[in-house]
């Protein structure tokens, strides 16, 4: 009797907190992916298949008058409705390495039910939007879930307890199986926008011999798309090495420049 007992709260709070605004018609189940041992949890927990949309992510939402480089924000975890799993850890050299994986539905349906179970994220709420814009922090966290047709965000100005967020994110990595590091070959946006050289800010040289003229890309409208050697070279140099939200310099000018990735940052345009 006491096994059974979590499944019967899990069950009561899916269904009660997602599903009971107002009936809607089943959609039809998609082929699963992946062994399915746990049949109890189908039906219970579905989601969107859509690449472009999330399954669950926490991420830092930045709150800055000036949002140029939040747009290249990377999630702490995210899963897609395709069953990717994206997360970031930090790299050696003070930047980030990006790892994906694609995974099981079961791996998925129990982890939501982990956190609906063990980390009891439908007890927290959300903050942020009781806040006019004026009063939010600087940046605040957050973590929203999509299952069921509903949306659920929960935030850190909603308050929770300390490590929580962090507890969560290392739950979401433990969703991969094999995770491998993520390189952009196929493509990224490169936005970038000509700055007047800051002599106390710290700033780092780009070779535009590398495959990426920041000086053309300003020509161009401030964004365009580039794949290969180029791409991985400027991602390697930005986020990998670190020099994300860095003054860049290009011969005798000064740039900023944010990457985005479709599919793995959070605002990215799509490809083209």
């Amino acid at each position: 009797m006491t096994a059974r007992r979590p499944l019967v709260t899990f069950a009561l709070a899916v269904t009660l907190l997602l599903g009971a605004c107002q009936p809607a018609p089943a959609p039809v189940a998609p082929p699963p992916e992946g062994t399915i041992t746990r049949p109890d949890l189908v039906g219970l927990i579905d989601w969107e298949r859509d690449a472009r949309g999330t399954v669950f992510i926490a991420r830092r939402i930045e709150t800055r008058p000036d949002g140029f480089f939040s747009l290249g924000a990377l999630p702490d975890c995210a899963i897609y409705g395709d069953n990717r799993i994206v997360y970031s850890v930090p790299a050696d050299e003070g930047g980030l390495l990006l790892a994906v994986d694609r995974v099981p539905d079961e791996q998925i349906r129990t982890f939501i039910e982990d956190m609906t179970v063990n980390y009891l994220l439908f007890n927290l709420r959300a903050g942020a939007t009781a806040l006019p814009p004026e009063e939010l922090p600087p940046s605040y966290l957050a973590l929203t879930v999509n299952i069921n047709g509903e949306s659920r965000t929960f935030d850190s100005i909603g308050g929770w307890d300390e490590g929580y967020y962090e507890r969560v994110v290392e739950r979401c990595r433990a969703v991969a199986v094999a995770p491998a590091q993520f390189v952009p070959e196929s493509g990224l946006w490169v936005t970038v926008r000509a700055v007047e050289e800051d002599v106390l800010r710290p700033s780092l040289v780009w070779d535009s011999s590398a495959g990426i003229d920041l000086a053309e890309v300003v020509a161009q409208g401030g964004r365009t798309w580039h794949t290969g050697a180029g791409a991985v070279a400027l991602w390697d140099f930005l986020v990998t090495g670190g020099a994300n939200a860095a003054q860049l310099l290009q011969g005798e000018s000064a740039y900023e420049v944010v990457l985005q990735v479709p599919g793995f940052s959070l605002d990215s345009p799509p490809a083209p």
